[in-house]
């Protein structure tokens, strides 16, 4: 960068006040930091005198060898201690503070960082066993509360009370909060203000619904119909609350028929009907109504408070006894000592030259507290609100925002703008003003783009050296297939991308690059281009289709531990190993057996696996063998150790080869190494190894993102707009803009700090207060500004041109000034530029998909799949009942081999049987649990047809045993087989084996008698024996 702007170099001066730098994309902001650095080292200030934060290790890293270079090349001997400043992220940090004064805090300073999936499990079983007090205290607000929010079963509560204490986490002062909330969150203050917050936000819509009315009344053609819209205009302004509103909406209406408008009639009324659905839905209630059924939640939250604060206290205990905390509660403790010890507040501010934040807006508010207790009046705060898209991480953009507007008005500190751009050329730019100024706002978007944010042109090394007759604009390739057209528009878009690649690739152009120090305009590579996405879902696609048109592809995104089959393989491995010590061949053995066999690591065929199922041939499987033999080392070896000899005992690393991604296999499988090894240190063992798993992959919320390997070859980047931050690239596309906007939704409970805990109303029924309306419109609120903000972040990756893609109804018309009302409508990117329609038509071109090469090739990827690698026919096999001699050489079964080739008609008979196998096995004969059972109707309705039957009248107070499997020798032959239900009374056994339909099978009978034979040998007891056909309903006693 050549010499800085003055807003550069006071951004580089300024000291002796609090401090905040607005720098937008391409600004030179780490220029200014290092810059900053130099100068203040370079003026007597050890560079230890500094606390640096950021909120990465990778960028604490980078920012530590841009420092330790600048100080080098400017003959600095601070340079030699920078790996022991305090360059690091907030996390680290507080990690540091809390070892130093561990004595104050009463812990141990060899703590240890525990995983927050582990911490979840504890959670459920803590949670597990408040609950279970609860229901036997049997106290009244409990009870009430229970059947309030269940029905039938309370798995839905907790998992909402799971997430509600999730987000207590991040509350400061939690305890506070919950001991003081009944005294401030049912005041009738607070509920005022709330309702009055609610109101405004159904105003602001009614408000849209009378300028579009307006705007239809200034197309109607008819005077009569103009005057009759005049007076319901009159109404809409009378309407002065929520009551108001209840009484007089359905009587606003647009006067007589489409007949006496103009064309434009029909897109404007399609506008107002939505804005009228909108508003319907809040109007159930008065607002005494309202009031009174939030007020009757106050109980039930009582309960909810109560299992929090127990939650948290035994959670604490089990964190203090394993001296293993999560980040957050390091966080905490950190804030605690300095808190309670002023002499290590004034330590810290005395040894502390300055405090520099680098992308502050991706501050949360626990590490804005810690910050303010540091302070002295010496922070100096770096970022843009602008790129604040860490929602999800509890990153709160308002307090950037709150600070900004603060200092602008010199309140406690100074504010300095970076607003050159040295990144984009200056057509990219003034597209990124235009763009935003028409939908970034304080309320929608955090920021006032047009006021505070417009950008500069800075690079002019561009206008000198461009290619000739080349568009820079912001482009958008628009296309259109037709109802027959056979591609998606996922595939569409990446065809189109592929090909506009290959053209510029085939113009030669060229593009910016920064040569040994120097700038530079040379020929384009591939690694110039990149494609951003929202999600990662077509990362796959993109490559197959690219790599097909002979572009070569980098998928640059950090792995998913539950996007392959390893965590799949590993917990089913765990589980079976578990089944076979234990001797428990349930459903769950089975769904993990089969699981296996169809995995890259075993690769049985479904005919195999389905033989094995039905001749219940577990035992006799090499795969069943291995396990077996490792079970004798489960309770000896480590979690480490186990984990090892499954890896290896199958094969894993050689295997990868056959679905490729190897590095990418192998990195997981180390990363699940380590997570065994250190439940190990918590005292958990394999048992707890497989709740982990399973914790993982049954939640949301509970995956863990693993660094990729970075890369850098010549290939064309795929990521998302989310891993792209920081990045800049020549050409950026973004496809897949109709990809909908997930929106958060209130749970059946849920809380945060603005609305508290919101619970539903029980009147003859479930219903939500206001509050849950309240919360999900602020929600739905944040979510969009969260996504413009995303968008911005794309294209201010841009360097030379940014490239959309979108199937876009150019005849779409819109009469409607655009503002931030009509924003929250958008559930998509594509919603987006709908509305910029108007601005985006000079930058439209039409793409006609059928002047580009689009086929089916890509599916012939060169990427290994080993179900690809199964020989396939488009022949046509007809298949016949075909009776088959079944012979058995070695080992013996009871069970009937199957003697026929299985059609579907056979294989769908086939899987009801299994289906009803497993409800008879989950179903609790002497509990009667079938109410409980989430299983069909039908299935049910068989259960209770057996239970009819004489034969089983007493079977509820003998004991029960299901799926029992029997194993012995009989004159030299080892017989095996499984017991459907083997039933003891004090003088006698019955045996019952269930069967779909046909019972009078010899096979059948030869099967009971082998049980009969081995059950009275072993228990020398009477036994009886029956067959149950579950479609005839029929008990069949076997008497020879």
């Amino acid at each position: 960068m050549s010499s800085p702007t003055p807003n550069q170099q006071r951004a580089i001066d300024e000291n002796g006040t609090n401090i905040i730098v607005s720098a937008g994309a391409g600004s030179g902001k780490t220029f200014v930091l290092k810059e900053r650095v130099l100068k203040t080292v370079k003026s007597g200030v050890p560079i230890d005198n500094l606390i640096i934060l950021t909120f990465t290790n990778a960028a604490a890293l980078e920012m530590k060898n841009r420092i330790r270079k600048i100080l080098t090349q400017n003959k600095l001997k601070d340079a030699e201690i920078v790996d022991s400043a305090y360059i690091t992220t907030f996390d680290s940090f507080a990690n540091s503070i809390v070892k130093k004064y561990n004595y104050l805090l009463g812990m141990s300073k060899d703590f240890t960082i525990i995983d927050s999936i582990v911490v979840t499990t504890e959670i459920k079983k803590i949670l597990d066993d408040i609950l279970e007090e609860e229901y036997k205290n049997k106290e009244e607000k409990f009870t009430n509360f229970i059947n309030h929010l269940c029905y039938k079963k309370d798995d839905t509560l907790r998992d909402s009370l799971i997430k509600c204490y999730r987000s207590l986490q991040n509350i400061i002062n939690r305890k506070e909060f919950l001991n003081t909330y009944l005294d401030k969150y049912y005041t009738d203050s607070f509920i005022e203000q709330k309702l009055d917050e609610y109101e405004n936000n159904i105003f602001e819509l009614l408000g849209k619904f009378r300028e579009i009315f307006e705007l239809i009344n200034e197309h109607c053609t008819d005077e009569e119909a103009t005057i009759e819209n005049e007076k319901t205009k009159e109404m809409i302004d009378n309407i002065l609350s929520i009551d108001d509103l209840i009484i007089n909406f359905s009587q606003l209406k647009v006067s007589k028929t489409k007949r006496v408008y103009d064309d434009e009639y029909p897109n404007l009324k399609d506008q107002l009907d939505e804005v009228k659905k909108n508003i319907t839905k809040y109007l159930d209630y008065t607002r005494n109504d309202l009031k009174r059924y939030y007020l009757s939640t106050k109980d039930d939250v009582e309960v909810i408070i109560n299992i929090l604060l127990k939650l948290d206290e035994r959670l604490m205990k089990f964190k203090d006894e394993k001296n293993a905390y999560e980040f957050i509660d390091i966080e905490y403790k950190a804030i605690e000592v300095v808190k309670n010890n002023k002499d290590v507040q004034e330590e810290i501010r005395n040894s502390t030259y300055e405090i520099m934040i680098d992308e502050y807006q991706d501050t949360n508010d626990i590490q804005e507290e810690f910050v303010s207790l540091i302070e002295n009046n010496n922070v100096y705060m770096v970022g843009d609100v602008k790129q604040s898209i860490y929602g999800f991480r509890n990153a709160n953009p308002y307090i950037f925002k709150s600070k900004y507007d603060k200092y602008a008005k010199n309140e406690n500190g100074t504010k300095i703008d970076l607003e050159t751009n040295f990144r984009s050329r200056r057509e990219v730019i003034k597209c990124i003003n235009d763009i935003f100024s028409y939908i970034m706002y304080d309320n929608i978007g955090g920021a006032n783009y047009k006021k505070d944010h417009i950008m500069e042109f800075g690079k002019k090394f561009y206008d000198e050296n461009n290619d000739k007759d080349v568009d820079y604009n912001v482009s958008l390739l628009n296309y259109k297939r037709e109802k027959e057209f056979n591609y998606s528009k996922d595939e569409v878009e990446a065809f189109i991308i592929a090909d506009d690649i290959k053209k510029k690739m085939d113009e030669k152009r060229h593009a910016y690059h920064e040569v040994d120090g120097k700038d530079a305009f040379i020929d384009i590579s591939y690694k110039d281009f990149c494609i951003l996405v929202d999600k990662s879902t077509n990362f796959e696609l993109i490559r197959k289709i690219l790599e097909s048109k002979g572009i070569p592809v980098y998928i640059d995104k950090s792995l998913s531990i539950k996007e392959d089959d390893e965590i799949f393989i590993l917990k089913n491995l765990i589980s079976l190993l578990i089944c076979i010590k234990n001797q428990d061949f349930s459903y769950k053995f089975k769904h993990a057996y089969a699981s296996i066999c169809r995995s890259y690591i075993y690769r049985v065929d479904d005919d195999e696996i389905y033989n094995i199922f039905k001749n219940n041939s577990f035992v006799d499987t090499k795969l069943f063998q291995i396990l077996e033999e490792i079970t004798k080392y489960i309770d000896v070896v480590s979690n480490k150790e186990l984990l090892y000899m499954l890896i290896d005992k199958f094969d894993f690393i050689n295997k990868t080869i056959l679905v490729g991604d190897v590095n990418a296999r192998i990195i997981k499988l180390e990363s699940f190494i380590n997570q065994a090894d250190s439940l190990n240190k918590f005292g958990m063992d394999i048992y707890s190894l497989e709740n982990h798993f399973e914790n993982i992959l049954s939640s949301d919320d509970s995956d863990i993102q693993i660094n990729s390997i970075k890369s850098d070859i010549d290939a064309v980047r795929v990521m998302t707009i989310h891993g792209s931050k920081g990045l800049e690239f020549n050409y950026v596309y973004m496809p897949y803009m109709q990809s909908r906007f997930k929106f958060k939704e209130s749970g059946l409970i849920s809380l945060n700090k603005e609305q508290g805990i919101i619970s539903p109303f029980y009147d003859d029924g479930l219903d939500n207060t206001f509050m849950y309306h309240l919360n999900n419109l602020n929600s739905i609120k944040e979510t969009i500004s969260e996504k413009i903000r995303l968008f911005y972040v794309a294209i201010t990756r841009a360097k030379e041109k940014f490239i959309m893609v979108s199937e876009f109804n150019e005849k779409i018309t819109n009469n409607v000034n655009l503002d931030e009302h009509d924003l929250l409508s958008v559930k998509s990117f594509e919603d987006i530029i709908t509305l910029l329609k108007n601005y985006l038509m000079p930058y439209t071109k039409y793409i006609d998909i059928n002047t580009i090469e689009i086929d089916k090739n890509y599916l012939k990827s060169k990427k290994l799949d080993y179900k690809t690698m199964i020989n396939k026919t488009t022949d046509k096999i007809e298949t016949k009942k075909l009776n088959i001699h079944a012979e058995k050489l070695e080992n013996k079964h009871f069970s009937k081999t199957i003697s026929s080739i299985i059609n579907s008609e056979l294989r769908n008979t086939l899987d009801f049987g299994i289906k009803m196998h497993y409800c008879f096995e989950v179903y609790d004969f002497n509990k009667n649990n079938i109410d409980e059972l989430d299983i069909e109707d039908k299935c049910k309705k068989c259960i209770k047809n057996f239970l009819k039957h004489e034969e089983v009248k007493n079977i509820s107070s003998a004991k029960v045993y299901k799926e029992h499997e029997i194993k012995f020798n009989d004159n030299g032959n080892i017989m095996h087989g499984f017991i459907d239900l083997l039933v003891e009374y004090d003088d006698h056994f019955d045996i019952f084996d269930y069967k779909l339909s046909n019972i009078d099978s010899e096979e059948y009978e030869k099967q009971l008698n082998g049980y009969k034979k081995y059950i009275e040998n072993k228990y020398k007891k009477n036994t009886n024996i029956y067959l149950y056909s579950i479609h005839q309903d029929i008990v069949k006693k076997i008497t020879k």
